[in-house]
């Protein structure tokens, strides 16, 4: 039975089966080729809320190489979340910041014109990462987990700061990611969440999926991630991005939630 990514229930409903689908932006190579299909269908976890699909694909077809960089598409908000970021948290711009999943390093590009000095990348698809290290910032290339924040830990120190945007979405063990996220960042550290909100896709009748999206969060399910975390919520944004995102502040205190009852 499939169990859930977030509260690990088993109480998976089945509410959409869009049948079997070959993966967007991903092309053949030469006539003839097979593509690759996998079904895509969504549930609903009837003990905590999230929307995720039940048959996710693995990761090494979708991160070996990303195809798609994020540079490609305009993000007028980041200059927002930095102002969030230093109303917020008042870290100094010499303390460490880790982005998780940085893509080509867009962000971390605009830390550094903002006078961050102190930056460390990871992400798992070689091309993006190959670019973010052609602009100059140290990048990791792996999949984030608990050896990766390890090694983080012991050559880069806990991060003060840690970014995770747009990457929650794809995770399908959100327990062992947040576990690795604890290690990596300091003990009062923050951490930046920018997810979609699929809240309001349900409000406007849009049941749109993405097969790189395991996880389809709403304000109610974020929140009680982070809750769960051990991550103190401190400031929400909406922002038009992709149809509609959120972005959440919290800091790191260590006193997570406890399980649901029968978990």
């Amino acid at each position: 039975m499939k169990q859930c990514n977030l509260c690990r229930g088993q109480s998976i409903l089945d509410l959409l089966d869009f049948g079997s689908h070959p993966i967007a932006h991903h092309f053949l190579s030469q006539p003839g080729q097979s593509a690759y299909v996998n079904p895509v269908r969504l549930g609903f976890c009837q003990s905590c809320g999230l929307f995720q699909l039940t048959h996710p694909v693995a990761p090494d077809v979708f991160y070996t190489n990303y195809i798609c960089l994020t540079s490609w598409k305009h993000q007028p908000h980041i200059p927002m979340i930095i102002d969030m970021i230093e109303r917020v948290t008042g870290i100094r711009k010499n303390e460490p910041v880790l982005e998780i999943g940085c893509n080509d390093g867009i962000f971390l590009t605009a830390l550094s014109e903002r006078g961050y000095s102190n930056l460390l990348g990871i992400e798992p698809a070689a091309d993006a990462q190959q670019a973010a290290t052609k602009k100059g910032f140290r990048v990791l290339h792996g999949y984030f987990d608990i050896s990766s924040a390890q090694r983080i830990r012991k050559e880069f120190g806990g991060s003060r700061l840690l970014v995770i945007r747009q990457v929650l979405e794809h995770i399908s063990d959100l327990n062992g990611f947040i576990q690795a996220a604890h290690e990596a960042a300091a003990p009062d550290g923050y951490v930046l969440i920018e997810i979609p909100d699929f809240g309001f896709n349900l409000d406007i009748l849009d049941y749109s999926l993405w097969e790189e999206h395991v996880n389809y969060f709403t304000i109610e399910t974020i929140e009680y991630f982070m809750a769960r975390s051990g991550i103190r919520l401190l400031a929400v944004e909406p922002v038009i991005f992709s149809g509609k995102s959120l972005i959440l502040l919290g800091q790191c205190t260590g006193q997570a939630i406890p399980d649901l009852p029968g978990y």
